[in-house]
């Protein structure tokens, strides 16, 4: 019986079409010259770090540059790709060219074993290399055996390192070698290359309009990897039996239509809920991930930020030029408030999804939140409108698509931006004072707002006190020792704090007059007050009024001295004694004053603490 013929196992496109020249390498131009150069001119360094993310090419660069020094006809930046040392090392099977994969080869021990072999000459090649993929991986004690024989090899010996985590190599290895960076490939360029290899598949059929959008679907989805793109292509040809279609293309990659993601971000701008709704479900309907959904709409509102802001930069942007026209045209209706508010909302929303699984929940509340909460505007405009006095609109509700408004005219207005309304509460507003001449008054409200918003002021202020508030001038008084503060109070900034205060609380324009003052006492209580009188009750202030009600009643001061431990406790409570310092303290001092006018205090008791 004869034997059936062997057939040829089938080889991958990541394996059947990597590079095999310098000149072959895609998107990593300033790597490849920078290297044929310096095999050409012979200045070859001893060791090199290859770092970038995966599939970019970099054990694809390190094996061409070991085929460059070892060539029959070399070293020469051109290798010939046919002589045995060529084939051996793209093979993988040459005895001078050792990969070593550093995740395996952990252990210090085997990392010992094999830089024992680099004193050897090389079998049969000129030079013996080390390719160590993934080096990261290592150990520190791994590194700290290599650092030897990395900064002294022997001539015939060249290290190359490959890894996706800089960070983590040490930088005593690092420094040791020459850094070479290797970047994403461009979408572009990816798809020129799968477009190249599809051509040389002569059983896979795909029509003319949409091979383009297959390509370049496919480079997207690999976000700068050759590798993720070629074995996506693999993929996509097992899945239609060797029949490319954009549909197949976008189930594979789960790649939602720029269709769908443009009348998204249009159901955004109107603020129509509904459709948002009926979209979640028919992505849920068809099994789409919404997750990928998310990611899609991420990259879309980026290209039409991208459009808002240059209109002639299409070749940043990843919207295919099919789709562009359309593009264009809704960008005209759509904020820029909205695209910055959408992308910052998106953002968040990918971060939660990740840590959840009520991805649809999740997504619905999202876009209800976007079309039925009011949106604030920019800080600066608010803070513009605040300064110079303009009123603030209060936000409306978003239009609700459909419904119809009782005045024609309002009806045929252009909708106006869901972003431009800003919050019901931007900014506390501040009490007018009614009688600037009651400096008591002044001086309470102005020392208040220090006490929230400036704490070296209220510092400055604390030993001061007000004369007058004539004339709008407000006098200040300072004792001798505390000339430091009168000094800084005199500096302009300083006082055009105070002033702009002071304009705030009574509309009107003040100037400030410090003078020295002669350190006074406590004022003494009323005469008709006994000393024993205990603190009268607060006496409530109408509405409205509490923030301008005079400081009273005046507070009390009982002092209480530690008992004896075993002493029982008076059964007679003594009578409550008046300090003179109290009501300097309470009046004077801000932290007390914002007690008595946040809590209505009118007690204050020190207790000494036990020793």
């Amino acid at each position: 019986m004869a034997e059936a013929p062997k057939t040829q196992p089938y080889v991958v496109f990541a394996r059947r079409w990597r590079p095999q020249t310098f000149d072959e390498v895609v998107g990593q131009d300033h790597i490849s010259q920078q290297l044929k150069n310096a095999v050409d001119s012979g200045r070859v360094g001893h060791a090199f770090l290859f770092r970038g993310p995966r599939g970019v090419g970099k054990t694809s660069m390190a094996r061409i540059l070991a085929k460059a020094l070892n060539c029959v006809d070399g070293p020469t930046p051109t290798p010939c790709g046919k002589c045995e040392h060529c084939r051996n090392i793209a093979s993988g099977n040459a005895m001078d060219v050792i990969e070593i994969d550093a995740a395996t080869h952990t252990q210090v021990e085997e990392m010992r074993s094999i830089l024992a072999t680099v004193s050897y000459s090389p079998a049969s090649m000129r030079f013996k290399i080390y390719i160590v993929d993934e080096v990261h991986m290592l150990s520190k004690h791994s590194f700290n055996s290599l650092l030897k024989t990395l900064e002294e090899p022997p001539a015939a010996v060249k290290f190359i390192f490959a890894t996706t985590d800089p960070e983590k190599i040490p930088e005593t290895i690092r420094s040791r070698c020459q850094d070479f960076e290797f970047r994403r490939i461009g979408t572009a360029e990816i798809a020129q290359r799968l477009d190249q290899i599809l051509s040389h598949e002569e059983a896979v059929e795909v029509s003319d309009e949409e091979r383009p959008q297959i390509m370049e679907a496919l480079a997207r989805h690999a976000e700068g990897g050759m590798r993720d793109a070629q074995v996506a292509l693999d993929q996509l040809i097992s899945l239609t039996s060797g029949k490319l279609t954009l549909d197949a293309t976008r189930q594979l990659l789960g790649v939602i239509e720029d269709r769908l993601l443009l009348e998204t971000a249009k159901a955004l701008q109107s603020g129509d809920t509904p459709r948002l709704l009926r979209i979640v479900d028919g992505l849920v309907e068809s099994g789409s991930d919404l997750e990928a959904y998310v990611k899609s709409m991420m990259q879309f509102v980026r290209d039409l930020t991208v459009l808002k802001c240059a209109p002639t930069c299409e070749q940043l942007t990843d919207i295919p030029s099919t789709q562009m026209e359309a593009v264009q045209a809704a960008l005209i209706d759509i904020q820029m408030a909205t695209l910055l508010n959408i992308a910052q909302g998106l953002f968040t929303l990918a971060e939660q999804m990740k840590a959840t699984g009520h991805t649809r929940y999740l997504l619905e509340l999202f876009f209800i939140k976007m079309t039925t909460v009011a949106s604030t505007r920019a800080i600066d405009d608010v803070i513009r409108a605040l300064e110079s006095g303009q009123s603030l609109p209060t936000p409306s509700a978003p239009p609700v698509p459909g419904a119809t408004s009782a005045d024609p005219a309002r009806a045929m207005a252009p909708a106006s931006d869901p972003l431009a309304s800003p919050p019901p509460a931007v900014a506390r507003v501040l009490k007018k004072v009614s009688d600037p001449t009651d400096v008591q008054l002044l001086w309470r409200e102005l020392t208040g707002l220090l006490w929230s918003q400036d704490m070296r002021m209220r510092q400055f202020l604390e030993h001061s006190r007000p004369i007058s508030s004539q004339g709008n001038t407000l006098k200040i008084g300072f004792p001798r020792e505390q000339s430091y503060a009168r000094e800084r109070l005199r500096r302009a900034e300083n006082q055009q704090k105070i002033v702009d205060l002071l304009e705030q609380l009574t509309g009107q324009t003040w100037k400030l007059q410090l003078v020295e003052v002669q350190e006074e006492t406590a004022p003494s209580p009323p005469a008709d007050a006994p000393e024993s009188a205990a603190p009268p009750e607060a006496e409530e202030s109408p509405p409205g009024e509490e923030d301008s009600a005079p400081l009273e009643p005046e507070p009390m001061l009982e002092e209480e001295m530690p008992s004896e431990p075993d002493a029982p406790p008076p059964s007679v409570p003594q009578p409550a004694k008046r300090s003179p310092k109290v009501r300097e303290v309470m009046t004077r001092h801000p932290f007390l004053r914002h007690l008595y006018e946040s809590f209505k205090c009118t007690d204050a008791r020190l207790a000494r603490p036990n020793p």
